[in-house]
């Protein structure tokens, strides 16, 4: 078994309810049992106002899962326009990277088919260059999507993830935010583990040390 030790580990998703349904149970995880430190960053949001309370249930799902509210970023960014503001995304992220310096950074999958998150993933390895970048499954989106470094998760942790995801009442008639769903992921993430329940992530880059000496590892997407 491998072991990632952090101090510091940034959750970094497009828009409002992606860290919760991509790294849900590792959030909580890593917040109940681990003193990492934890960074949160959302970079856009739906500006059609047909979701007035979008932004008020995605802090009662971060409250759910215990992310501290100075943990919690939400930028300024135009849902689905994230391509146009490529260079604007990429120099947030260097800000980030400069003044917080995360070790591992959990994003976006390079499988995942949706614009935003594309943009997100791409700039997240331009600008997160020595670190540890683990990308998540969002189940809609992340077509051929394979677990490669699976995150065991307790009982306990699966029951907060889906109580946090509950919280998008905007969301409610979307299949993917469906409780059943999101155990039902967690159960077949968690077969690659050998354990009841888990959370998979693709392996961008593995950033270490072997045997004194510091290595990077790179998976090939094909």
């Amino acid at each position: 078994m491998i072991e990632l030790r952090a101090k510091k580990v940034l959750f970094l998703g497009a828009h409002l309810d992606d860290i919760e349904l991509g790294a849900g149970g590792t959030l909580y995880t890593i917040l109940h049992q681990t003193s990492i430190e934890v960074l949160c960053v959302t970079l856009a949001h739906d500006r059609s106002g047909k979701y007035p309370f979008l932004e008020e249930e995605y802090h009662k799902s971060m409250d759910i899962i215990g992310v501290p509210k100075e943990r919690r970023w939400i930028e300024n960014f135009s849902y689905r326009r994230l391509h146009e503001k490529r260079q604007e995304v990429l120099d947030l992220l260097w800000r980030i990277q400069e003044f917080y310096g995360p070790e591992v950074v959990f994003t976006h999958s390079r499988r995942d088919v949706h614009q935003d998150h594309q943009v997100v993933v791409q700039e997240a390895l331009r600008a997160f260059r020595k670190q540890t970048i683990l990308g998540f499954e969002i189940t809609r989106s992340s077509y051929e999507f394979h677990p490669q470094f699976i995150i065991p998760l307790s009982h306990e942790a699966v029951q907060r993830k889906k109580e946090a995801i509950s919280q998008y009442k905007s969301y409610e008639h979307r299949y993917y935010m469906q409780p059943h769903i999101v155990e039902a992921q967690a159960r077949y993430h968690g077969l690659f583990c050998m354990e009841e329940y888990g959370e998979g992530f693709e392996v961008l880059r593995i950033s270490g040390k072997l045997v004194g000496i510091e290595a990077h590892y790179f998976i090939e997407q094909k």
